[in-house]
This record gives C-alpha cells, structure tokens and sequence, in this order.
C-alpha cells in the first residue's frame, strides 16, 4: 500500500482568551482530509474533519488559560499517516497568573 506522509511544519499560528489557530503544510501524498483530535488538561476531548485543501484550522469555543493538546492526521480512504502533535494554550488569567504575580496582587492591593 501507500503510505501516507504526515503533515508537516504543525504550528500554532496565533491565540485568543477561547481559540487556536493551527497551521500546517500538505503532506507530499495526495490526501482526503484531515482528522483533528484536541484534548483539554482536564481531558475534554473533540474530534474534527478538515477538508483537504486546508492548511489551517482554528479552533473556537474553549476555555480561557487552558492546555490544549491536538493531534493532526492526514487521511486517505482507510489509510491515515503518523500523528502530528502540538501543545498549545489559550491566552486567558490561566496562563499568565503565575503564584508569584499572585503574591504581588496580593500584597499591593489586599495588605494596604
């Protein structure tokens, strides 16, 4: 049989407190479409279909300050290539409040 090769150069394009934009170069091989698979930190897991004249994709609807892990596959009738996998996060209080920046909204506004 064929094989498929995988999507190439799998990257996050941009982000906002509730999407993703996800981009990718086509594989050599000829593909049908895509299956995207994300899975939350707290194990919320989505699948989509991306028609194959796709290189990018955005990903609507999610949590502000969330990880997000997605798993990009090219498809070809029953055949499919390696997975791709990426780790991204959305914008949002989740990410950028570490306990440090805690600490110092905490003394400068709660201690005066």
């Amino acid at each position: 049989g064929i094989n498929i090769d995988p999507p190439r150069d799998f990257e996050e394009a941009e982000s906002t407190e509730t999407s993703l934009t996800l981009r990718w170069q086509k594989p050599r091989a000829k593909v049908s479409g895509y299956r995207l698979v994300y899975v939350s930190r707290d194990g919320q897991v989505e699948e989509v279909e991306i028609p194959a004249t796709a290189t990018s994709y955005v990903v609507s609807n999610l949590t502000p300050g969330m990880s997000y892990t997605h798993t990009l596959t090219a498809e070809r009738g029953h055949k499919s290539s390696t997975p791709v996998t990426l780790t991204a996060s959305t914008g949002g209080w989740g990410t950028t409040l570490t306990l440090f920046d805690f600490r110092i909204i905490y003394n400068t506004f709660l201690l005066k």
